[in-house]
């Protein structure tokens, strides 16, 4: 429980559990956040945190499997284009993107982030979302690196935590 003392003076601004249009000395208790509890906040939190890592987890599931569908290729690669026997890469993700109900960009995402991060050189805790980011990081070792030194949330003591 935190509780936040101070002084303050009349005004239209709440400052650190101060009140507006009030003088002296008073004491807040943080019991709450928003409608709930602190501590059933504190297991929201919990539970939100896992099921981000579960969102990172299939979106990078999503695009290796896309992968298997569509290797990547160097650009201007070997499949030749719209012949009757094989797909061209765009027809093959557009086909699985609308098999699977998605965008075929949102499937391009994810097969070209699961292609720059070997799950071996994935980082638990840090979001899908900070991992695409870094995928503009051309060097691997550069970019494995990166994700070794993400940014740190100081209020509340874990790295950052980007949700896609």
């Amino acid at each position: 429980m935190e509780i936040l003392v101070g002084m303050f003076v009349t005004g239209s601004v709440v400052v650190a559990g101060f009140r507006p249009g009030r003088k002296g000395v008073v004491a807040v208790m943080a019991e709450k956040v928003g409608n709930v509890t602190k501590t059933r906040y504190e297991q929201l939190v919990a539970e939100a945190r896992e099921l981000i890592s579960q969102v990172a987890r299939a979106q990078f599931s999503l695009g290796e499997k896309a992968l298997e569908v569509e290797p990547m290729r160097p650009v201007g690669g070997s499949m030749p284009n719209g012949t009757d026997d094989l797909f061209t890469v765009e027809e093959s993700l557009q086909l699985f993107a609308d098999d699977i109900g998605v965008a075929r960009a949102t499937v391009e995402d994810w097969r070209w982030t699961a292609s720059r991060w070997p799950e071996a050189k994935r980082k638990e805790g840090v979001s899908y979302t900070v991992h695409r980011i870094l995928n503009a990081i051309t060097v691997d070792e550069e970019r494995w690196a990166a994700i070794e030194d993400v940014p740190f949330n100081q209020r509340t003591a874990t790295l950052a935590q980007l949700a896609k």
